[in-house]
């Protein structure tokens, strides 16, 4: 197989209850496209993990679970087309984030940032364990980076003084949507909620 022809292509699929990930458990690694990626271990959760007896702050809740296959097959975007998205999903994150933090006063923490803080610690812990790891080194790299304009943007956002609307929020939600890539983990997060609020609406 022609590494240069390769892409991993994400595969979302929907939870059918309330689900997180343990991180004090050990995780499997798989080598796709000679790129090493963490396995998650769903876990099904509500209030206390159901799966095993760690505490709950070793929990991530998740919204979907991600499957992974490689293609031999080119991506279809350019590398401008990718860095535009990219800083767009970064835009967006930001106004995202500040909202529901100042505005909705929904979370006191900044999602995307822990998120994001995890990937790169998962990054870390597969190059110490696996010596053929330099696509996941430029991945840290590529991470750092994206933290980096990240915190860059949520200064900017914090700075500016005109509050963010909810037609606004909607608005960009409507642009990180039109990636097919994104649009394919929404919808499947639509699909797990519809199906977990099923299951309570027969519990009542």
């Amino acid at each position: 197989m022609n590494l240069s022809h390769i892409s991993i292509e994400l595969c979302p699929k929907p939870i059918l209850r309330p689900t997180a990930v343990c991180f004090s458990r050990k995780r499997h690694y798989v080598d796709i496209g000679h790129f090493w990626i963490a396995l998650d271990s769903p876990h099904e959760f509500q209030n206390k993990c159901r799966t095993c007896s760690c505490v709950s702050n070793v929990h991530m809740p998740i919204d979907y679970i991600l499957e992974y296959r490689a293609i031999n097959n080119p991506s279809n975007y350019r590398l401008n087309d990718i860095n535009d998205m990219l800083h767009r999903i970064y835009f967006a994150s930001a106004e995202f984030s500040h909202f529901l933090i100042h505005g909705a006063c929904s979370t006191k923490d900044d999602q995307f940032m822990l998120g994001l803080m995890q990937m790169i610690r998962t990054e870390k812990n597969i190059c110490a364990k696996k010596e053929s790891n330099q696509m996941n080194m430029q991945l840290i790299r590529e991470l750092e980076k994206v933290q980096h304009e990240y915190e860059q943007r949520m200064h900017e956002v914090a700075s500016n003084q005109d509050r963010k609307t909810l037609a606004i929020i909607y608005d960009q939600i409507k642009i990180i949507r039109s990636y097919s890539e994104i649009r394919e983990q929404m919808i499947a997060i639509e699909q797990g909620q519809k199906e977990i609020m099923k299951q309570h609406e027969v519990v009542l």
